[in-house]
């Protein structure tokens, strides 16, 4: 029965640090998809002159793991019209959309900043902030991937070890 529990123990604490190395790689990946998912933004205003409701269904289209999320909730209350503010309207998908992402407080931060320019300013404005952002995401990915790629044998070694140092314990 000892053996059981141990074993569980073991089982259970190398599990969770398999889940603490797939929340980075997701987060890893929402990036990718968010900078993909401006990219777009920015072609369907710029090149398409599309107005931002229908580049955001565009974009919402495109994208996937969580990040669809964002754009189809702006869509939506851009298409509503229930607030006046975009920044407002921005603000409340991101808010809806937390629930789909594992990104952290300050990536968060960074997709905040579109609301500032969203709809406020002419298409060439619109098109250098998006710019501008996409230079943030992009650096914030390459801060985000190095950090996975330090931290995710470490998450998995520790769930290992924890595990078997609870089970010498126990023993």
């Amino acid at each position: 029965m000892q053996i059981i529990g141990i074993a569980l123990i073991l089982v259970t604490c190398t599990l969770l640090g398999y889940v603490f190395e797939k929340n980075e790689y997701k987060r890893v990946k929402e990036f990718e998809q968010l900078i993909y998912g401006f990219e777009i933004l920015k072609s369907e205003i710029d090149y398409k002159l599309s107005p931002l409701s229908e580049a955001c269904l565009t974009a919402s289209k495109l994208t996937q793991n969580g990040v669809q999320q964002i754009f189809t909730r702006f869509n939506y209350h851009l298409t509503k019209r229930e607030e006046t503010d975009t920044k407002k309207m921005w603000e409340k998908s991101i808010e809806e959309s937390r629930k789909y992402l594992s990104l952290k407080e300050e990536d968060y931060a960074i997709i905040s900043m579109f609301g500032n320019i969203a709809g406020y300013l002419d298409k060439e404005m619109q098109k250098r902030n998006i710019e501008m952002l996409l230079e943030k995401l992009a650096m914030q990915k390459k801060e985000v991937t190095a950090n996975y790629n330090r931290t995710s044998k470490m998450y998995k070694g520790l769930g290992i070890l924890i595990g078997l140092i609870v089970s010498i314990i126990l023993l």
